[in-house]
């Protein structure tokens, strides 16, 4: 995120905290995996559950000739529908109770709707339904990190001969989900990852197409496994969705850098402690998620330039160390105290996320670096 004195006039009359996205730095994001994508010769799905933001979804899709998307809840995909986008993939475990509302979806124009399933018992579920023709994707366990089928599992070839089987289901292929990259040391690790993805990705659809089963699709995700580059022959889609504004954790990783990040949440200095400042944004506003671990607390702090155009303190100098709901503690990271006087009261200062995803769930809009009298709205829901 780059903020410079022209912007300070439009902060000063945010409330905050407020939400606020660098359109700048989010076209050089979505420019990059576009790169990505094309040099791997597969399609994109973005994941919309980072954004819930339709004219950031079509930013997101503008290069791209097949619009497909993929989504966390079903009120995302309510609001996609609605908009036009047809082929939509809702990808988290499908369960009977949120059947209706697929075919509300269907009816609305999912046409090409699609949900993920890993047990004989969904499957089971789904053939039974009496529903119009539904895509499905099998989930595939690359890292043993959340769901899926592994890829060696005797059961799968019975599973997906169950979806294939049953008239009212399209086995639209597997998806994968390599989640263990949040968590790699280095960029080797992350390739390693990227590869084994790929690899039983790979296996599982020759298991089913040897088996006389259909594969045509084959979706991997996660934003630094895809822009790890490698060989993605064979893969069809990948599903990435932090890329668009980045975050700490990707900074962390060796994926982006500070000025990448194209999100921040606007703060006002409250209070001063002992060497350090009090915040209006605590846990409801930044979201919970920590990395201790690696000094970054619950954000990284940009302090905003003075009037001459001066930063008082460097990115990743500062932190939220810690928080309670509205209320957040700056520190710096060497433990030194911070100069109080140079941040009064009533002051701005902006929270890179640790997490862009949770952070921007805490708000219903973008305050545009830039275009101060047009906020982009944001949709929440189950």
């Amino acid at each position: 995120m780059h903020i410079t004195t022209a912007h300070l006039r439009q902060i000063a009359t945010l409330p905050t905290p407020s939400l606020l996205l660098d359109e700048v730095a989010m076209g050089a994001n979505i420019e990059r995996m576009d790169a990505a994508i094309a040099a791997a010769g597969i399609r994109l799905r973005p994941h919309v559950k980072t954004c819930k933001s339709e004219p950031i979804v079509e930013r997101m899709l503008a290069t791209h000739t097949e619009p497909r998307i993929a989504v966390s809840t079903l009120a995302e995909a309510r609001a996609f529908a609605a908009a036009g986008y047809a082929d939509i993939l809702y990808a988290v475990g499908i369960v009977p109770g949120k059947f209706a509302e697929l075919a509300r979806l269907q009816a609305a124009g999912a046409r090409r709707l699609a949900v993920i399933l890993d047990s004989l018992a969904m499957a089971d579920a789904l053939a039974a339904w009496e529903g119009e023709p539904l895509g499905v994707f099998i989930e595939i366990d690359v890292d043993g990190g959340r769901a899926g089928i592994r890829a060696d599992d005797p059961s799968l070839d019975v599973l997906a001969a169950r979806v294939a089987g049953a008239p009212n289901l399209e086995l639209r292929g597997l998806m994968t989900y390599a989640g263990a990259a949040y968590h790699c040391k280095s960029s080797a690790e992350i390739e390693s990852l990227s590869r084994r993805e790929r690899h039983l990705a790979l296996a599982a659809a020759q298991r089913l197409r040897g088996a006389g089963l259909p594969c045509p699709e084959i979706s991997v995700g996660s934003t630094p496994t895809t822009l790890a580059g490698g060989d993605f022959a064979g893969i069809t889609e990948a599903r990435v969705g932090v890329y668009v504004f980045f975050d700490v954790v990707m900074q962390r990783l060796g994926v982006c850098d500070y000025a990448d990040v194209a999100l921040g949440v606007v703060a006002s200095v409250i209070g001063h402690r002992p060497g350090e400042l009090v915040i209006d944004a605590g846990w409801m506003a930044l979201s919970s998620e920590r990395a201790d671990t690696d000094g970054s607390g619950l954000g990284v702090v940009l302090a905003l330039p003075d009037a001459a155009g001066d930063v008082v303190e460097a990115p990743g100098a500062m932190i939220v160390r810690g928080a309670n709901q509205e209320h957040g503690i700056v520190a710096r990271v060497d433990g030194e105290p911070i100069h109080t006087s140079r941040f009064p009261i009533g002051s701005r200062l902006c929270v890179l996320p640790i997490h862009a995803c949770a952070t921007a769930a805490q708000f219903d809009r973008y305050e545009r670096l830039g275009a101060p009298d047009e906020p982009w709205s944001r949709f929440g829901g189950w």
